[in-house]
C-alpha cells in the first residue's frame, strides 16, 4: 500500500479541526522536529543539530514554531477544498508557490542501494529548514492523480484529510476504527430510540 502523504499528515497535527478548539501537537519547536523524525523526514542526527540550534536560539525556534503552524493552516486550507469538492484558491496556490523555490534549492540527488533517490540538504542550517519536505509533498500531491482522491472526514467535529484509495471510492471516514465507528455508533443509538411504526 502506498505511504500517506507526509503533507495530509502533517495537517492532522490539529486534530478536531472542526471544533471551536482543536487539539494541537505543536506546543513548542521541539514538538515539530520530533513529529518530523517520527515520520522519517528528517533523521536522529538531523533532529538533534535543529534541538541544539533550537536551544541556543530560543526568539529562531519560536519563528520557526509560528511558521510551521502557519505552513499547517495553509494546507489544511488548500486540500480541505479539494477534499471538499472544490477547487484550491487562488491565493493558497500563491502562497504555496512563494514558498517553493526556498524549499526546492534543498531538494538533491543521493546516491542509495540499488540506485539513486530524492533526498534533502539541510544546510545552511535555519530552523524552518525541516519544513522542506512538507512543501514538497504538498506540490507533489496538488499535480499527481492521487488529488482526486483526496477527501475531508466525515466524522462529526473531525475535518481530517486523507487519500480514498478504496476500489470505488467510496470511503467517508479518516478510520474505520475510530470515527466511522463512531458514527455507526451513533446511528445505532438514534435508530433505537426512534418509535415503532
Amino acid at each position: 500500500m502506498k505511504k500517506d502523504w507526509a503533507c495530509l499528515e502533517f495537517t492532522k497535527t490539529a486534530g478536531w479541526q472542526h471544533r471551536d478548539r482543536p487539539d494541537d501537537e505543536f506546543q513548542t519547536y521541539h514538538d515539530v522536529v520530533a513529529w518530523c523524525r517520527n515520520q522519517g523526514l528528517i533523521d536522529e542526527f538531523e533532529a538533534s543539530q535543529c534541538s541544539t540550534r533550537a536551544e541556543r536560539n530560543p526568539e529562531e525556534a519560536d519563528r520557526a514554531l509560528r511558521q510551521a503552524v502557519e505552513l499547517r493552516e495553509l494546507l489544511y486550507r488548500t486540500f480541505s477544498r479539494v477534499g471538499s469538492g472544490e477547487e484550491p484558491d487562488a491565493h493558497s496556490l500563491e502562497a504555496l508557490n512563494g514558498l517553493l523555490p526556498r524549499a526546492l534549492t534543498r531538494l538533491r540527488l543521493n546516491s542509495a542501494p540499488g540506485g539513486i533517490i530524492w533526498g534533502w540538504r539541510w544546510e545552511p542550517p535555519e530552523l524552518d529548514r525541516i519544513l522542506a519536505p512538507l512543501i514538497h509533498s504538498a506540490a507533489e500531491l496538488l499535480t499527481s492523480d492521487e488529488l482526486s482522491r483526496v477527501r475531508l472526514c466525515d466524522g462529526d467535529g473531525c475535518g481530517w484529510l486523507f487519500v480514498d484509495r478504496s476500489r470505488n471510492q467510496s470511503r467517508r471516514w479518516c478510520d474505520m476504527g475510530d470515527c466511522g465507528n463512531r458514527a455507526k455508533a451513533r446511528r445505532f443509538r438514534e435508530r433505537s430510540k426512534a418509535p415503532p411504526d
